[in-house]
């Protein structure tokens, strides 16, 4: 049986002053700390948990909040509680809405988290029926969290992460190796990982000459980490006492990769000390097999109840299933209330609009079916809509009985893995590239180093799996049968990847249109340079290409547009991420036969990706166009 060692050495002769705080009073807005953009309050009476994140040496005070009120209410209350105590009862703004203040200083606080319970009270006006407001619940919006005290800098290791974080620093040699350049991207996708659905931003900068240390003192909330390969395999904190705290790993080869593991491990609350060294540590896993229940998925607390109509929400997130799917069903386990014997009722199964599946209720109000996804409804999170619909006779005036619908966790899924990934381009990331994330890089540099831990990082994004990056040479994983990420900033990617888009000449496009057989060409004239990230599968594995034709500041265009929102990776459709000078990355779908947005945003957003090649000429100016068919025979490129 294999075991696993961990080390911790504490250096004693090493001795830090007190750690000095950094920031004074501050305020976040609810995305930064992980409660999302908006809260809702559906129904007359509604009450919502927030568990808060309280850093090192700032202590919660009050909540400010932009109200949206619902038509037909007289007056309404918010209440703060915390451990049933009342912090605060405001009363909320009449007519449209407007601001408030609730105060939650005092809140519980536990393992650097406050929990508090907004419970929302709204009163019709006089001389109206009772109102349900769950169809057109109060919602707060513009949120923002307020702080007082000053942030405690971290003096020991285990108190290095805070419980949210703004911004990621990541040190490297300027010069760095394949190693560390591996290392870099697991230490930020870890990170990443670690908070779900916070805008966490990651920079990479070169390590200056002799010991590692920090070039600036860390902003709020933001921690930096130093990666070097040396004989020497250890974490270590150092800077402290300069208030400037940097967390330094060190080692070779897998020795240096345990160290990366270490920050995010479930054991890194026991290195209390400035210096610590990690034996073998297990990468997490957090990927399934061919049949998971929904408490598998992280799916539970599904339940919700209204009246006349009950909907319940799940999402199936393919990066949780092994990688691309298809013939995915479900079995759905649950109950709901039962109905008088007057009453009718169904029960139906929605996904992206369409209804797939209903049948009627039951007296027993029991759940237990089987719901196939057709994989032409197959998103990267496909979000399945169970409905429960009852009609009877009600005693009216808002004195309607409820009806509850819950779905259990014990429903399962069972899926077989997909050769093409359904969808496809796009949005197969990153379901399509696991279950280890490999980077071929032509250049072990800088450069390349950040490129890699940009897309890293951004396909982190995408899932609340951990990510495995695997850095190796670029010829080699060019030629494996395996899904990579190939980093080729020159160019220069060979040709048996068929890339959708392709320069083979000075002004003359080659395209892999599925419409057309063999390839396309569209000359332009002046010719472009261009930068591009690109999506391609052959039936084996998938692809994500990031080149351009010479001008790697374009492709670093393309990035660094990514990374402005934390968004724009998930509103990525198409196969073709596109973008020459002095004009903002196209979003271009070339080789794959439709795009499915999945939210109206995305839809919005992704406008030009249905036109194709003519979303390319939109960047020429001025530009003469000649299409011709090539003679060659070419193989027609479809996803099925």
């Amino acid at each position: 049986m294999a075991s696993i060692v961990v080390t911790f050495v504490a250096v004693a002769p090493l001795v830090l002053a007190a750690p000095e705080p950094a920031k004074s009073d501050v305020l976040l807005d609810s995305q930064t700390v992980g409660l999302g953009k908006s809260w809702s309050f559906p129904g007359t009476t509604t009450s919502r948990t927030l568990a808060i994140p309280v850093p090192a040496g700032l202590a919660p005070a009050s909540i400010t909040a932009v109200v949206n009120m619902p038509p037909l209410v007289d007056h309404g209350t918010v209440d703060v509680l915390s451990d049933d105590r009342l912090l605060d009862r405001v009363d909320l703004p009449r007519g449209s809405g407007g601001p408030v203040t609730l105060r939650i200083d005092g809140a519980r606080i536990d393992h650097q988290v406050a929990t508090v319970v907004l419970r929302s009270t709204l009163v019709p006006i006089q001389g109206q029926c009772l109102v349900d407001w769950r169809d057109l619940p109060m919602r707060m919006h513009d949120i923002t969290v307020a702080y007082a005290g000053r942030e405690a800098q971290p003096a020991v290791i285990a108190d290095f992460l805070p419980p949210t974080l703004r911004q990621l620093t990541v040190y490297l040699p300027s010069a760095p190796s394949l190693v560390e350049i591996q290392a870099a991207a697991q230490v930020a996708t870890a990170i990443i990982a670690e908070y779900p659905g916070e805008p966490v931003r990651v920079a990479v900068r070169p390590l200056g000459s002799g010991p590692p240390s920090a070039d600036h003192s860390p902003a709020l909330l933001e921690r930096q980490v130093a990666v070097r390969e040396q004989d020497t395999a250890a974490t270590q904190l150092v800077g402290a006492d300069q208030r400037r705290p940097l967390l330094v790993l060190t080692g070779h080869g897998d020795r240096l990769a345990d160290q990366a593991r270490l920050l995010t491990s479930n054991i890194s609350a026991l290195a209390v000390s400035p210096l610590a060294q990690a034996g073998p540590l297990p990468p997490r896993r957090h990927l399934s097999t061919a049949a998971v229940t929904f408490h598998d998925l992280g799916l539970t607390e599904l339940s919700n109840v209204g009246i006349g109509r009950v909907s319940v929400v799940v999402p199936i997130d393919q990066s949780r299933l092994a990688g691309p799917a298809h013939q995915v069903r479900v079995r759905l386990h649950g109950h709901y209330t039962p109905l008088p014997s007057t009453w009718n009722g169904r029960l139906s199964v929605r996904v992206a609009d369409r209804e797939i599946d209903s049948w009627p209720v039951t007296g027993d109000g029991a759940i237990d079916r089987w719901i196939d996804l057709p994989d032409n409804l197959l998103d990267r999170v496909t979000t399945m809509m169970v409905t429960l619909e009852a009609v009877g006779e009600q005693a009216g005036c808002g004195l309607e009985r409820p009806v509850s619908l819950v779905i259990d966790d014990s429903s399962e899924v069972t899926q077989h893995p997909a050769g093409y990934p359904m969808p496809a381009g796009f949005a197969a990331l990153p379901q399509a590239l696991l279950p280890d994330v490999r980077f071929g890089l032509t250049k072990i540099d800088m450069p390349d180093a950040r490129r890699a831990i940009a897309i890293a990082v951004g396909l982190q994004r995408l899932t609340n799996v951990p990510l495995q990056p695997q850095v190796v040479a670029f010829d080699a994983t060019a030629a494996a049968p395996l899904p990579a990420v190939l980093i080729a900033a020159d160019g220069g990617v060979p040709d048996s990847i068929g890339l959708p888009l392709r320069q083979v000449e000075q002004g003359e496009l080659q395209l892999a249109v599925p419409e057309v057989r063999g390839p396309t060409t569209l000359t332009i004239r002046p010719g472009i340079a261009f930068g591009s990230l690109q999506t391609v599968s052959d039936g084996r594995r998938t692809l994500l290409v990031a080149t351009s034709t010479g001008v790697p500041e374009q492709l670093d265009g393309i990035l660094a547009w990514l990374d402005e929102d934390v968004l724009r990776w998930q509103q990525l459709r198409g196969d073709v991420l596109f973008k020459t000078v002095d004009r903002p990355p196209v979003m271009v779908t070339i080789a794959i036969d439709t795009v499915t947005p999945t939210t109206e945003h995305a839809s919005h957003s992704l406008k030009f990706a249905s036109y194709g090649a003519a979303a390319i000429l939109a960047v020429a100016a001025a530009a003469v166009v000649v299409w011709r068919r090539l003679t060659v025979a070419g193989r027609r490129r479809r996803a099925p």
